[in-house]
């Protein structure tokens, strides 16, 4: 308290008279509501908010100061402290998606002992990415998502026979037209880091695919989108074969636009199934993207969890540019940009690569 008879700015505006105890009590902060942006904190804070509250959306100042606990020496000493100090040490799991990250984080708690320290739980991060990786390795010895989604249904027709549930290649049928719109929305679906189910995507998924992956426009689902445009009868394949492909790739094979190239064409080229293949439809009016299906109604869920087949009409979501694409020939190579989609498309259909702003100038300036 100030000395008698003097007058303290800083100490009135820190304290209150309380009337019940006829004295001086503390004023309590008001709440920091404010939201944050998480991609602009630092590593070690990121970590701790992912580890305190499990999520990265919606974080107001209060908890990253709340999470910036776990950071001291008290609570770093706590399972939750170890668990934020093993991401920070651990370069492999630092540079992940927040979403994977939180993965990891529910992963530890479910297997490892509260008394672990943090090089038990690097242990075991860099142990579980080890196991991931060779089960996604491409040509690996394990069964692809598309055989077990397949062979799922396969054993829903065997034991639930009365059902008359259609052949396997059939199982996960759309009930909206494929357009490339669509196929953009189910790449981005398909990039969710935990499980997932092929035809029967939740609510809270679809919501992270558009705001955290197609608002964004994400480097790995840009990728995928523009050299799935390459491909023969792109729109054709059904939902099993997208599933697959996108959860098959080598997690960073997007870096490389030969190599995603040549990934997706060997993956269609074997293991791909077109949806029309069982039935004898007619689908030439899906062969090529047209104004008339680029403006198509197309699916949307609620959040409730309910089959994507279910529709409503919903504003179309289209990429925004400008676009920068590399063309590579003997002579060299020559880059361009498009202001609008369709001038992308034509680009990469001559054999383009999409590239990003960055290397466009790189070049130009190069």
């Amino acid at each position: 308290r100030p000395a008698l008879n003097s007058w303290d700015t800083d100490y009135m505006q820190e304290n209150r008279w309380d009337e019940e105890s006829a004295s001086f009590v503390p004023v309590e902060p008001e709440p920091n509501t404010e939201i944050v942006n998480f991609n602009q904190l630092s590593d070690d804070k990121q970590a701790a908010v992912l580890v305190k509250f499990g999520t990265h959306e919606n974080i107001t100042v209060d908890m990253v100061i709340n999470a910036s606990g776990l950071l001291g020496d008290d609570d770093m000493m706590t399972f939750d402290g170890h668990l934020a100090e093993a991401i920070i040490r651990t370069k492999e799991i630092n540079a992940m998606y927040p979403e994977r990250q939180i993965e990891y984080i529910n992963d530890a708690r479910r297997d490892l002992k509260p008394t672990a320290k943090w090089p038990d739980v690097q242990a075991y991060f860099l142990d579980r990415k080890k196991r991931q990786e060779k089960e996604r390795k491409e040509g690996g010895a394990y069964t692809s998502v598309v055989d077990l989604a397949r062979a799922k249904v396969n054993r829903q027709d065997t034991e639930n026979p009365a059902e008359k549930i259609p052949p396997v290649t059939a199982a996960i049928r759309r009930e909206y037209k494929q357009t490339w719109k669509t196929l953009d929305r189910e790449l981005a679906y398909y990039l969710w880091p935990g499980d997932i189910d092929a035809g029967n995507i939740d609510g809270s998924i679809l919501r992270w695919a558009k705001n955290e992956v197609i608002d964004k426009d994400r480097e790995d689902w840009k990728r995928i989108s523009a050299s799935m445009r390459k491909q023969p009868d792109a729109v054709r394949y059904d939902r099993q074969t997208i599933f697959g492909l996108v959860r098959e790739r080598p997690i960073d094979i997007h870096k490389d636009p030969v190599a995603l190239n040549k990934y997706i064409t060997e993956y269609l080229a074997t293991k791909g199934v077109l949806e029309d293949e069982e039935t004898d439809q007619n689908t030439a009016d899906i062969l090529q993207p047209s104004a008339a299906q680029t403006d198509a109604v197309e699916t949307e869920i609620s959040d409730t969890k309910k089959n994507e087949s279910t529709l409503e009409t919903e504003p179309s979501v289209e990429r925004e540019g400008p676009f920068y694409f590399l063309f590579t020939d003997k002579d060299g190579e020559k880059y361009g940009r498009a202001n609008k989609l369709s001038g992308l498309e034509k680009a990469l259909a001559l054999g383009a690569t999409e590239i990003t702003k960055e290397e466009y100038f790189a070049r130009k300036n190069g």
